[in-house]
Protein backbone atom coordinates (compact mmCIF):
# COMPACT_ATOMS: atom_id res chain seq x y z
CA UNK A 1 0.00 0.00 0.00
CA UNK A 2 1.32 3.58 -0.98
CA UNK A 3 1.76 6.29 2.00
CA UNK A 4 -0.68 8.41 -0.54
CA UNK A 5 -3.57 6.15 -0.06
CA UNK A 6 -3.20 5.27 3.52
CA UNK A 7 -3.18 9.33 4.59
CA UNK A 8 -6.29 9.47 2.08
CA UNK A 9 -7.87 6.51 4.12
CA UNK A 10 -7.12 8.34 7.33
CA UNK A 11 -8.20 11.70 5.72
CA UNK A 12 -11.31 10.06 4.74
CA UNK A 13 -11.50 8.76 8.28
CA UNK A 14 -11.16 11.91 10.22
CA UNK A 15 -13.40 13.61 8.32
CA UNK A 16 -16.39 11.14 8.99
CA UNK A 17 -15.30 11.59 12.65
CA UNK A 18 -15.10 15.00 13.20
CA UNK A 19 -17.20 16.42 10.45
CA UNK A 20 -16.14 20.69 9.31
CA UNK A 21 -17.72 22.66 11.86
CA UNK A 22 -18.67 26.89 11.25
CA UNK A 23 -18.30 27.12 14.87
CA UNK A 24 -15.39 27.08 17.68
CA UNK A 25 -13.65 23.99 18.46
CA UNK A 26 -12.04 23.20 21.74
CA UNK A 27 -9.13 20.45 21.32
CA UNK A 28 -9.85 17.68 23.44
CA UNK A 29 -8.52 14.33 23.65
CA UNK A 30 -10.48 13.05 20.79
CA UNK A 31 -9.60 15.97 18.58
CA UNK A 32 -5.53 15.32 18.80
CA UNK A 33 -3.91 13.02 16.97
CA UNK A 34 -0.38 13.05 16.22
CA UNK A 35 0.60 11.83 13.38
CA UNK A 36 4.43 11.42 12.15
CA UNK A 37 5.89 13.17 9.00
CA UNK A 38 8.21 11.81 6.45
CA UNK A 39 11.09 12.85 8.96
CA UNK A 40 9.21 11.00 11.68
CA UNK A 41 8.85 7.29 9.25
CA UNK A 42 13.18 8.06 9.05
CA UNK A 43 13.53 8.15 12.49
CA UNK A 44 11.70 5.13 13.14
CA UNK A 45 13.37 3.27 10.76
CA UNK A 46 16.71 4.33 12.08
CA UNK A 47 15.52 3.68 15.56
CA UNK A 48 14.80 -0.12 14.20
CA UNK A 49 18.42 -0.28 12.44
CA UNK A 50 19.96 0.79 15.45
CA UNK A 51 18.01 -1.46 17.44
CA UNK A 52 18.60 -4.34 15.46
CA UNK A 53 22.52 -3.43 15.56
CA UNK A 54 22.83 -3.29 18.93
CA UNK A 55 21.38 -6.92 19.64
CA UNK A 56 23.60 -8.14 16.68
CA UNK A 57 26.81 -6.88 17.86
CA UNK A 58 25.27 -6.69 21.45
CA UNK A 59 26.51 -3.24 21.68
CA UNK A 60 25.23 -1.50 25.55
CA UNK A 61 25.81 1.99 24.25
CA UNK A 62 23.64 1.19 21.23
CA UNK A 63 21.19 0.09 23.39
CA UNK A 64 21.46 3.40 25.63
CA UNK A 65 21.53 5.25 22.66
CA UNK A 66 18.61 3.43 20.71
CA UNK A 67 16.29 3.43 23.90
CA UNK A 68 17.37 7.47 24.81
CA UNK A 69 16.26 8.34 21.24
CA UNK A 70 12.67 6.69 21.98
CA UNK A 71 11.88 7.74 25.57
CA UNK A 72 13.09 11.83 23.64
CA UNK A 73 10.68 10.95 21.59
CA UNK A 74 8.13 9.56 23.45
CA UNK A 75 8.41 12.72 25.30
CA UNK A 76 8.21 15.42 22.57
CA UNK A 77 4.90 13.56 21.81
CA UNK A 78 3.63 14.10 25.36
CA UNK A 79 5.03 17.39 25.53
CA UNK A 80 3.11 18.16 22.09
CA UNK A 81 -0.05 16.88 22.69
CA UNK A 82 -0.02 18.92 26.39
CA UNK A 83 0.49 22.14 25.02
CA UNK A 84 -2.18 21.38 22.35
CA UNK A 85 -4.83 19.93 24.68
CA UNK A 86 -7.93 22.53 25.64
CA UNK A 87 -6.64 25.02 23.28
CA UNK A 88 -10.21 27.24 21.26
CA UNK A 89 -9.45 27.52 18.23
CA UNK A 90 -12.54 29.70 16.40
CA UNK A 91 -12.82 31.04 13.14
CA UNK A 92 -12.47 34.78 12.73
CA UNK A 93 -13.36 35.14 8.86
CA UNK A 94 -11.76 37.08 6.28
CA UNK A 95 -11.71 39.63 3.60
CA UNK A 96 -12.89 39.87 0.23
CA UNK A 97 -9.74 39.50 -2.45
CA UNK A 98 -9.80 39.05 -6.36
CA UNK A 99 -8.98 35.60 -8.11
CA UNK A 100 -5.43 35.18 -8.04
CA UNK A 101 -4.77 37.31 -4.60
CA UNK A 102 -3.78 35.79 -1.25
CA UNK A 103 -6.96 35.34 1.16
CA UNK A 104 -5.96 35.53 4.39
CA UNK A 105 -7.87 33.34 6.62
CA UNK A 106 -7.66 34.41 10.68
CA UNK A 107 -8.32 32.22 13.28
CA UNK A 108 -8.65 33.18 17.18
CA UNK A 109 -6.63 30.61 19.34
CA UNK A 110 -7.77 31.11 23.32
CA UNK A 111 -6.01 29.52 26.20
CA UNK A 112 -8.39 29.47 29.06
CA UNK A 113 -5.15 27.32 30.73
CA UNK A 114 -2.46 29.02 33.22
CA UNK A 115 0.43 28.42 31.03
CA UNK A 116 1.60 29.39 27.89
CA UNK A 117 1.65 27.74 24.65
CA UNK A 118 4.55 28.01 22.56
CA UNK A 119 4.82 27.43 18.91
CA UNK A 120 1.24 26.91 18.31
CA UNK A 121 1.39 26.60 14.16
CA UNK A 122 -1.12 26.86 11.44
CA UNK A 123 -0.93 25.46 8.08
CA UNK A 124 -2.50 24.10 4.95
CA UNK A 125 -2.00 22.80 1.99
CA UNK A 126 -0.52 25.32 -0.84
CA UNK A 127 -0.45 28.04 2.26
CA UNK A 128 2.60 29.23 4.65
CA UNK A 129 3.08 27.93 8.23
CA UNK A 130 1.82 30.39 10.58
CA UNK A 131 3.29 30.50 14.36
CA UNK A 132 1.55 32.16 17.06
CA UNK A 133 2.47 31.85 21.27
CA UNK A 134 -0.87 31.84 22.69
CA UNK A 135 -0.09 33.90 26.31
CA UNK A 136 -2.02 32.11 29.82
CA UNK A 137 -5.48 33.00 29.79
CA UNK A 138 -5.50 34.86 26.41
CA UNK A 139 -5.85 34.72 22.90
CA UNK A 140 -4.02 35.41 19.64
CA UNK A 141 -4.70 35.62 16.30
CA UNK A 142 -3.18 33.56 13.46
CA UNK A 143 -3.57 34.47 9.69
CA UNK A 144 -3.72 31.79 7.08
CA UNK A 145 -2.63 32.92 3.91
CA UNK A 146 -3.84 30.57 0.88
CA UNK A 147 -4.09 31.58 -2.99
CA UNK A 148 -7.60 32.16 -4.25
CA UNK A 149 -7.41 30.35 -7.58
CA UNK A 150 -10.78 30.91 -8.29
CA UNK A 151 -13.62 33.20 -7.94
CA UNK A 152 -16.43 32.68 -5.39
CA UNK A 153 -16.29 30.85 -2.23
CA UNK A 154 -13.06 29.14 -0.77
Amino acid sequence: MRMESLQRRFWRWFDRRHPPRADAVVLSRRRLYILPSGYGYVFGLMLCVLFLWSINYNSSMGFVLTFWLAAMALNVMWRTHANLLGLRVAPAGADPVFAGQQAGFRCILDNPGHGVRYGIALHAEGSAVAYADVPAQGSAVLVLALPARRRGWL
